[in-house]
């Protein structure tokens, strides 16, 4: 009785080319973090809106005092409407002055007063750096804001985290990640 014998043969070439072709987008991830700024940057800015920080906990709200003070500021005999038309007329009065190009800030606005951070999360900027995202305020005072603690004259304030990823903006993250890297199976 004669044996048979199974010869296999396997050629992997093709396998190994998906997988360096995955390695090389793996190192092109820049290009995905880039493409992630914006969607980032409006996450950030929809917690913001909500008062509520990326990781879902609402923040806490202002001390009384302070309240008082804004509401007397807002109320106060010269009106959001006064002040802007003070300013106008110092505009065209001086076209430049001491401050950064004759420009100087506006009135006091509704929304600012009522928003618990103010201008803060705009001034919050995106960076793809190599293969990392980063996002960062541009007030050298935004972290006693983000972190909470006391500042400089003692005034304790709470933590309002407004700078971090949120699970959403991590899902979609992994999601444009993974598609990347597997494009590079796809494409051998």
């Amino acid at each position: 009785m004669a044996e048979k014998f199974i010869h296999v043969h396997f050629e992997d070439r093709k396998v190994r080319r998906a997988l360096r072709k995955m390695g090389d987008n793996c190192k092109d991830l820049h290009k995905v973090f880039r493409g992630l700024r914006p969607s980032l940057r409006d996450n950030l800015q929809k917690h913001a809106d909500a008062e509520e920080s990326p990781t879902g906990s609402r923040w806490p709200q202002r001390a009384t005092s302070t309240m008082e003070k804004l509401e007397k500021r807002a109320h106060s005999a010269r009106t959001a409407d006064a002040i802007l038309t003070k300013r106008k007329r110092r505009r065209s009065i001086r076209k430049k002055g001491a401050t950064a190009g004759g420009r100087f800030a506006g009135p006091l606005r509704q929304k600012q007063i009522l928003s618990l951070l103010g201008k803060l999360p705009i001034g919050v900027k995106t960076m793809a750096k190599g293969a990392a995202l980063e996002a960062a305020s541009t007030a050298s005072w935004a972290g006693i804001h983000n972190e909470g603690g006391v500042a400089g004259h003692g005034a304790r304030i709470p933590e309002r985290e407004f700078v971090a990823f949120s699970g959403e903006f991590l899902v979609e993250a992994s999601d444009d990640l993974i598609a990347f890297v597997h494009k590079g199976w796809a494409s051998a």
